[in-house]
């Protein structure tokens, strides 16, 4: 008994990395404008985000908070990282303060 339980557990972590590994294997979509480059790496909520300004100041968040079709918020702290697809293929990037206030609103456009 004690074999067959070890078998379907080994089979159980076996499934939830396959679940994973898509996420971990997807390449950086990567985006610029303004002084800003913004690298995506994952899919939905699984998506990280790094955003870099000019200086090469950098903050990285390891999951969305949420996704929904197409629309990604990231939140570090009080602070949330809006990423919105405009018509034209570019997304729409703002960086809202713990108060509530748009500090950051720009417009990045895909790297080839």
């Amino acid at each position: 008994m004690y074999h067959n339980q070890s078998r379907l557990d080994l089979q159980f972590l076996l499934s939830l990395l396959q679940i994973r590994l898509p996420y971990l294997n997807h390449s950086p979509s990567i985006y610029t404008g303004n002084d800003y480059t913004i690298t995506i790496t994952g899919i939905g909520k699984n998506a990280s985000y790094k955003g870099c300004d000019r200086k090469k100041q950098c903050i990285e968040i390891a999951l969305a908070s949420d996704y929904q079709d197409g629309h990604y918020i990231w939140k570090d702290g009080n602070y949330q990282y809006k990423m919105s697809p405009l018509d034209n293929g570019n997304y729409q990037l703002e960086v809202i303060d713990p108060n509530g206030k748009v500090i950051l609103n720009v417009s990045v456009r895909p790297n080839p």
